[in-house]
């Protein structure tokens, strides 16, 4: 890094130092000149330099000089041009160059174009000052000189005095000024309103205009409603059908909305799960701003029971029958009598794949896993038969009952049967399937080949029987004005 010849202690115009990369910088007092650099004065510049050797370098203005340690080497008055020391003897070398000079000129060479540059060093150029142009320093010592630049005209300042041809009247007093308010233009907000209705409830109603914000330009007024597919209703409402209820919507923004309980679509919902009805709106201020919102309707579904609807050929709700003379010890034995048919219905109304389990007497399936039809082929007993599912069609099961045993006689009528039960997860239906067992009365025929059996009734007391009449059924009446003849037992202990 190059070493610091000196500080700026003065400076008069535009002074520059330029580096060796041609880069220049503008001095200041105070600024640091370095070797290196070379100085430059402006036309009007002028410059002087303390060195670091504690001498003074003064250079004028339209001036150039390089710096380098060589100037704190030189002593101050080795540079001043003097008159007392004769001048040295031109050597050998200096004639020569002369001679060379001096044969450029006669061959008309420019000598200040061909001849090299001067440069400028500690010594300076004799006889400073001399015609031919360059430049001349003088290397002071502690002198505290200063520049004082003469520019030709008065610097100090200007006298003048100041005139009021007229009185000072003062500052005149000025109204304050209070700018208008200007109000400001405010939006009306519509909000969504959401309304919800559970299954099996009637329905909702409200205002759309109840949670909406009017703005500062109030009041607030409803406008219209969007709702694609609505027809006219009474007072300029608009009637809106859906399949799951009819939506009312009213010119002044109010609404109601009655729920269609035991539709297919509402019934249809499973437990929990929702439909919208959404609805568009819109809404303006005093002024005429505007804005649009939706009302949505939401319906929730629940558990809908499910249902078992027993069939039986009695088109009148009565019994399915069976009768014991089909057995093969009864009177009509083999004439199919013991069979009897019928069906069962199961259903849900949130559809047959909300059902969970089915259970028919002593069987039973997982219906999400198994499916319906797995039951067709099976079977099961009862007190008295023998149940038998025959086949399955969208939720209905066809079954056939055979008898398969006489029952013990009691008072009323003799049944047999089974219970059907179906569950979806939340709730279970249950119903009952009841087969009337008809009994295969006896009746009084003598003949003379008797059976064993009447063979041992005749051998008691005549006392033991008697003829009297049977009670008739709504299933075998007797023929009109008589009676079936029926043995019945004495309460004797010797007729057995």
């Amino acid at each position: 890094m190059a070493g610091s010849i000196g500080v700026v202690r003065q400076v008069v115009g535009e002074v520059f130092a330029v580096a060796a990369d041609g880069s220049r910088r503008l001095l200041t007092e105070g600024d640091r000149v370095f070797a290196g650099e070379q100085l430059v004065t402006g036309a009007q510049g002028a410059v002087a330099v303390a060195l670091a050797n504690g001498q003074e370098l003064v250079l004028g203005r339209d001036s150039s000089m390089p710096l380098n340690n060589a100037l704190l080497a030189g002593a101050p008055d080795a540079t001043q041009p003097g008159t007392d020391s004769a001048p040295a003897t031109p050597s050998q070398q200096d004639l020569t160059d002369v001679e060379k000079l001096q044969a450029a000129i006669e061959a008309g060479v420019d000598p200040t174009k061909a001849a090299e540059a001067t440069a400028a060093g500690p010594g300076g150029g004799a006889g400073g000052g001399n015609a031919g142009g360059g430049h001349s320093f003088v290397l002071l010592g502690e002198t505290a000189g200063s520049v004082d630049p003469n520019i030709g005209f008065p610097t100090g300042p200007i006298a003048f005095a100041v005139e009021f041809p007229q009185p000072d009247t003062g500052i005149p007093d000025i109204p304050l000024v209070v700018p208008a308010v200007v109000p400001v233009n405010g939006v009306p907000t519509a909000v969504v309103d959401t309304q919800s209705v559970s299954e099996d409830q009637d329905g909702v109603q409200g205002n759309v205009l109840d949670n909406d914000d009017g703005g500062p330009d109030l009041p607030t007024t409803f406008m219209s409603w969007q709702a694609p597919g609505a027809i006219g209703g009474p007072g300029g409402s608009l009637l809106l059908n859906t399949p799951y209820g009819v939506v009312t919507l009213n010119p002044d923004g109010s609404y109601s909305f009655v729920l269609n309980n035991g539709t297919p679509a509402v019934e249809g919902l499973a437990e929990g799960q929702s439909v919208n009805i959404s609805v568009g709106y819109g809404i303006q201020d005093s002024n005429g701003d505007q804005s649009t919102a939706n009302l949505i309707i939401t319906i929730v579904g629940s558990n809908d029971i499910p249902t078992i609807e027993v069939s039986s050929p009695d088109a009148q709700g009565g019994l399915a029958q069976v009768f014991e003379k089909g057995l093969a010890d009864g009177s009509s034995a083999g004439d199919g009598s013991t069979v009897t048919t019928g069906s069962f219905n199961v259903a849900d109304s949130d559809g047959l794949a909300n059902l969970k389990t089915l259970s028919v007497g002593s069987l039973t399936v997982d219906l999400t896993t198994s499916g319906f039809a797995s039951l067709v082929g099976q079977s099961f007993t009862t007190a008295h038969g023998t149940v038998l599912i025959t086949g399955y069609s969208d939720g209905t099961y066809s079954f056939s009952y055979t008898l398969t045993g006489a029952t013990a006689d009691a008072a009323g009528p003799e049944t047999d049967g089974f219970l059907i039960n179906v569950d979806d997860g939340l709730a279970t239906a249950s119903a009952t399937v009841t087969i009337e067992i008809v009994d295969d009365v006896p009746t009084a025929t003598p003949t003379a080949a008797a059976s064993p059996r009447m063979a041992s009734r005749r051998a008691c007391p005549a006392m033991c029987w008697t003829t009297t009449p049977a009670v008739p059924t709504s299933r075998r009446p007797s023929p009109a004005g008589t009676a079936w003849p029926v043995l019945r037992p004495a309460k004797a202990a010797a007729c057995w």
